[in-house]
């Protein structure tokens, strides 16, 4: 399975989106959810919650971006032109 993904990078960051909105509308799974030595939760405060929602719209936004550049659906301008001469 890792292999394949590493061919496919966006299907890895699909999938850790998907989890991290899984994390994010299920509170019950974010509740549960221990830290490796299973000494305390990982979400064990609303700071590191609001921490997911930020990191997930930003993970979102450039993931989105990265799509419409591989399907061929961005804009280039002449800034990008030049710097890429």
């Amino acid at each position: 399975y890792i292999q394949g993904i590493r061919r496919e990078p966006a299907k890895l960051v699909h999938g850790l989106l998907t989890w991290m909105a899984t994390l994010l509308d299920k509170g019950e799974i974010r509740e549960s959810l221990y830290v490796v030595d299973d000494s305390r939760l990982i979400f064990n405060g609303p700071g590191k919650q609001k921490g997911l929602k930020i990191l997930f719209d930003d993970l979102l936004e450039i993931y989105k971006e990265a799509e419409k550049e591989r399907q061929g659906r961005t804009l280039i301008t002449e800034a990008h032109l030049l710097a890429n001469q």
